[in-house]
C-alpha cells in the first residue's frame, strides 16, 4: 500500500509554516518543511492578497521540494481573537431504540443548526457531555438504548471576512483546501498526552500577536479563549527600547533573551547597532538591560491569561503546558510557575518522526498537529473527488500558471 502524503498550512501573522508528511502502516514522518515571513497578512488578516498568495505558494513549495512530492490540496490551521467557542445544548428523541453514529451525528447538526450567523464559520462542532434519559456522564452512547439522548457541544467558529480572505489567497496560490483547523483543535493534537486530556489541562499557545488558551477535560477541547498579546510584542518593546530594527530586535530577543532574573549575566552586553546608522557604529547594552524589556511584557501577557482561566482552575488543576514560539524564551517556565503557582512544561510534538529539532520545536506545533489531525480524520483519500476530475485539474493548472 502506498504512503499516504499530508500537507499542513499554519498561517500565522509573523510567519507561515508549510509541513509535508508521509504516513505508512507503522508511522507518520516529516519529509518537508518551510517558513518564511507572512508577507500580506497583519494581525491575522489579509492586507495584501497577491503578497499574501506568493508567499503560500513559495512556502508550499519549498516543502514539497524538500520532500520530492507534488502537493495540491493543503490543511489550513487559524487561530487568535477571529476563533469563539459556545457550548450549546442538543437533545434527540429515540424511541427506545439502539444509539446509531447517525443519531449521534443529527444531534451534532442540530446544535450547529442554533448557530447560524453570517459573519461566522463554523468549524467544529466537539460533543463534550451526553446525558441518556437523565443519566449523566456518558463518554459513547453508540449501541446504548434509550428514549432521550442530550449532548453539550463545543461549537468552534470563525470570523467569516478574515478566513475568506486566507481561503481566497490559498486557492489564488494555486491550491485546495482539505481542512479548515482551529490552531487551538491542532495544538491538542500535537501538544498533549491523552492523560492530560483526561485529566483536564490548560494549554496556553504563546504566538506572534495573540496568545490562544484551551482548556481540555475528559478528553474534550471544552474551551478556547485569547488574549490580544503576544510574543512579537516583546520583539516590538525591544526595537523600541533599543531603536533597533524588528529583524535585530528578534534576533536579539532569540539569541539573548530571558525572563528570569536567574539567567541574568551580569557584566554581559550585548553589541546591536541603531536604525539608520552604519554597521560599524556598534553599540552596547547590558544583557540585564535587554532582560528587564522582556520580562515586563512576558509578565503582562502571563498574569492577562491567569485572569482568563480563573474560573476553570478546578477543572485544569494547576496542568499548564506552554507552546508557541514564545514558549522558546530562555527562563519562561520559572516565570510562568510564579505566577500560575503550579508546575509547567514546554510542549514537543513526539508523533512526528523525521527531522526531529524541527517537528519537536513548540513553536511547530500547531502546524504539527494539523499534520496528526489530517491523518487521523483523513486516511483515504476518495477515488473520486472534484480536485481529481477533469475540469478540477484544469482550473488548478490555470491557477498555477495565472499567478506565476
Amino acid at each position: 500500500m502506498a504512503p499516504e502524503i499530508f500537507a499542513s498550512l499554519d498561517i500565522g501573522s509573523t510567519k507561515i509554516t508549510c509541513f509535508i508528511a508521509e504516513k505508512t502502516e507503522s508511522n507518520l514522518k516529516l519529509i518537508g518543511f518551510s517558513q518564511i515571513s507572512s508577507f500580506g497578512i497583519q494581525r491575522g488578516v489579509v492586507v495584501n492578497m497577491q503578497e499574501t498568495a506568493q508567499a503560500i505558494e513559495k512556502v508550499i513549495e519549498q516543502a514539497a521540494n524538500m520532500a520530492g512530492v507534488d502537493i495540491e490540496s493543503v490543511s489550513i490551521c487559524v487561530g487568535g481573537i477571529s476563533l469563539e467557542s459556545k457550548i450549546t445544548d442538543s437533545m434527540l428523541i429515540l424511541h427506545n431504540k439502539a444509539i446509531t453514529s447517525e443519531d449521534v451525528e443529527k444531534l451534532v447538526d442540530l446544535a450547529k443548526a442554533k448557530h447560524v450567523e453570517t459573519n461566522k464559520k463554523i468549524l467544529h462542532a466537539i460533543p463534550v457531555d451526553y446525558t441518556l434519559d437523565d443519566y449523566k456522564g456518558i463518554k459513547n452512547p453508540l449501541n446504548m438504548v434509550g428514549s432521550k439522548l442530550e449532548a453539550k457541544i463545543n461549537i468552534i467558529s470563525a470570523k467569516q471576512e478574515p478566513l475568506k480572505n486566507i481561503i481566497r489567497a490559498v486557492e489564488l496560490a494555486g491550491f485546495y483546501i482539505d481542512e479548515i483547523i482551529a490552531s487551538n483543535v491542532a495544538n491538542g493534537y500535537s501538544a498533549l498526552i491523552e492523560d492530560e486530556k483526561q485529566l483536564g489541562t490548560c494549554l496556553i499557545d504563546v504566538g506572534g500577536f495573540s496568545t490562544d488558551i484551551s482548556i481540555y477535560y475528559n478528553g474534550k477541547l471544552i474551551l478556547i479563549d485569547s488574549i490580544n498579546l503576544g510574543a512579537y510584542h516583546v520583539t516590538s518593546d525591544l526595537a523600541h527600547g533599543l531603536s533597533v530594527s524588528l529583524e535585530d530586535a528578534e534576533r536579539i530577543k532569540s539569541l539573548e533573551g530571558a525572563t528570569s532574573s536567574n539567567l541574568i549575566e551580569s557584566g554581559k552586553s550585548i553589541e546591536y547597532v541603531k536604525v539608520g546608522d552604519l554597521k560599524d557604529n556598534v553599540n552596547f547594552v547590558s544583557h540585564s538591560y535587554v532582560c528587564g524589556i522582556i520580562q515586563p511584557r512576558m509578565e503582562e501577557i502571563l498574569e492577562l491569561v491567569k485572569n482568563k482561566i480563573a474560573p476553570y482552575q478546578h477543572i485544569f488543576n494547576n496542568r499548564i503546558v506552554l507552546t508557541g514560539g514564545g514558549s522558546n524564551l530562555k527562563g519562561i517556565t520559572d516565570l510562568a510557575q510564579i505566577i500560575f503557582n503550579s508546575s509547567i512544561r514546554v510542549a514537543s510534538v513526539n508523533t512526528l518522526e523525521g527531522t526531529t529539532n524541527i517537528s519537536s520545536n513548540p513553536r511547530f506545533i500547531t502546524v504539527s498537529g494539523g499534520i496528526i489531525y489530517l491523518s487521523e480524520k483523513h486516511s483515504k483519500q476518495p477515488e473520486y473527488s472534484y480536485k481529481n476530475s477533469k475540469f478540477g485539474k484544469m482550473l488548478f493548472n490555470f491557477k498555477k500558471s495565472f499567478f506565476k
